[in-house]
């Protein structure tokens, strides 16, 4: 059906956008300290010694699982890759979901598409730089799409989908 290849278009269009405006890097920036706790599982002799990797609480557990899921499936040579392929599918979770909160406030593609151009020009310098700002896979990166589809749905009055949603995020 026609909506569902816009949206899918759309995504498309939109993951390509933000990963443009974001770019993309591993093992570097917000994510390093993300990883610590993962990596201390994954490598026992990660930074031996170091105490802010070993004796800190870490948090972000289920960060820590996908981390360690993604390393046990696709091992050494593959995991950027299947890190890069999750930090796409996040930035296509946030492309579908502005799709999401203009069909509920009554809007289409086109205003969808001016929402997600103004995140993507403004992202440096203003507030949607603070909101999306990660070139990296991190865990707040992650929660924002099912966050923004929980918003999309409480405003279609979908209260189970919105619930749903907001306990993925």
């Amino acid at each position: 059906d026609r909506r569902r290849l816009e949206a899918l278009v759309f995504v498309a269009l939109g993951t390509l956008v933000l990963l443009a405006q974001l770019g993309y890097s591993f093992e570097t920036g917000d994510q390093l300290q993300y990883l610590l706790l993962p990596y201390r599982e994954i490598h026992p002799t990660f930074v031996p010694g170091d105490w802010f990797t070993w004796r800190t609480t870490h948090y972000h557990e289920s960060y820590s699982w996908l981390i360690r899921g993604l390393h046990t499936l696709c091992r050494e040579a593959g995991f950027p890759w299947a890190v890069l392929a999750c930090h796409l599918a996040v930035l296509a979770g946030v492309a579908a979901a502005v799709l999401a909160w203009s069909r509920a406030w009554g809007f289409g593609v086109v205003a969808a598409t001016v929402a997600l151009g103004v995140v993507a020009v403004i992202r440096p310098v203003a507030i949607a730089g603070a909101t999306l700002n990660h070139g990296e896979l991190v865990p707040a990166d992650m929660a924002m799409p099912p966050l923004m589809l929980a918003f999309a749905a409480a405003l279609e009055g979908r209260a189970l989908r919105a619930g749903a949603w907001l306990g993925l995020s």
